[in-house]
């Protein structure tokens, strides 16, 4: 876990904006600071007087509170103490660790909580929160699993069991062993996280409702780096495209579950493996599958290559933090330029 508020300059860079990633650094970038308007899929912030950023807390509840607390954003009973202050999620809250649901439950309550107070708390979606969304869930822990096993509905996982072992058994498996395997993949808690993680769940319906990039202060803030992808998108539509982008592949996703084309006890590499040839392959061409499902199934495959999935995108690219400075400075100065472009008509 990381906290922060601030860095240093890459060298020869004149000041201006500053990049914080959850796994890099920070240097700068300008904007003039201001208020802007307090409204709906904003990005921009300025004239904000205290930043606190906090980065790959996964799961560990008891030392994100205590950080809360030394920082004075929270009291000691978890309510937002920070006032006016801006306090930066860096993604990854979820997976490895234990708590994954306590931080996503109490980093939702104190968005609400800080503007209330007139601050904010930005969470910008990591690569695991993504994974969580799509139901790629191999760093789940079993007590993350656990979490959710009093809320799961049983027929969910009956009919799941049935379905999957008829399937590994239709294809030569013995019972017992497709039964053992349903139940290892397939952990107490995990249709009820899958659940929770919808569309329409509860962290599912906040977390594709939140951004992947945010400027406070002339700093701008991405979990993973500044990759190069992102000089082919106008600034102000990075958070939309990308957001746009996950929506529609998970809406996708579950709508191809409720046709019962995909299993929710599928792994996500399954379920790839599955629309891929209902998309485009010779298995479309054949299909029984109604026409939706096919549509459905390509719109899957094209959206995975979005922003959010892409191994170059913003929440998956290292080469900020990994690639040497002399190397990687050139194209950070020339993102963070990119960034730093405004239309004549934004107040900042």
């Amino acid at each position: 876990m990381r906290s922060g508020a601030g860095g240093g300059a890459l060298p020869g860079r004149p000041s201006g904006i500053a990049i914080l990633a959850a796994v890099t650094l920070a240097v700068l970038l300008g904007v003039a600071p201001a208020i802007a308007g307090d409204s709906d899929g904003q990005w921009r912030f300025g004239g904000v007087e205290r930043v606190v950023a906090i980065g790959d807390v996964h799961g560990a509840y008891p030392e994100l509170v205590e950080l809360l607390q030394e920082d004075g954003l929270i009291s000691a009973d978890r309510v937002w103490t920070g006032g006016s202050a801006h306090l930066v999620m860096l993604g990854d809250l979820v997976d490895r660790g234990s708590q994954s649901r306590e931080v996503l439950t109490l980093v939702m309550r104190l968005q609400a909580e800080a503007r209330q107070a007139g601050g904010r708390v930005h969470m910008l979606l990591g690569n695991h929160e993504v994974m969580n969304l799509v139901g790629d869930l191999r760093y789940v822990s079993p007590e993350d699993f656990a979490a959710y096993a009093p809320g799961e509905d049983p027929k969910v996982r009956k009919h799941a069991l049935r379905h999957s072992v008829q399937t590994s058994v239709a294809l030569g498996t013995e019972f017992r062993k497709a039964h053992q395997a349903f139940e290892q993949r397939c952990p107490a808690g995990y249709f009820g996280h899958r659940q929770a993680f919808s569309p329409d769940g509860l962290y599912g319906r906040w977390l594709l409702a939140q951004q992947i990039v945010v400027v406070v202060n002339d700093v701008a803030f991405v979990h993973g780096g500044l990759a190069p992808v992102l000089l082919e998108f106008e600034p102000d539509q990075i958070n939309r495209v990308a957001m746009g982008q996950l929506r529609g592949f998970v809406a996708a996703q579950h709508r191809l579950i409720e046709l019962g084309v995909l299993g929710p006890e599928m792994s996500f590499a399954e379920q790839i493996a599955t629309v891929q040839p209902l998309a485009y392959g010779k298995a479309a061409a054949e299909s029984r599958e109604p026409d939706e499902a096919i549509e459905l199934a390509r719109t899957m495959v094209e959206l995975g290559g979005g922003l959010v999935f892409r191994p170059d995108g913003p929440l998956w690219y290292r080469g900020t933090s990994l690639d040497p400075e002399s190397e990687e400075a050139p194209l950070v100065h020339e993102v963070l330029a990119h960034l730093s472009h405004r239309p004549r008509d934004d107040p900042l």
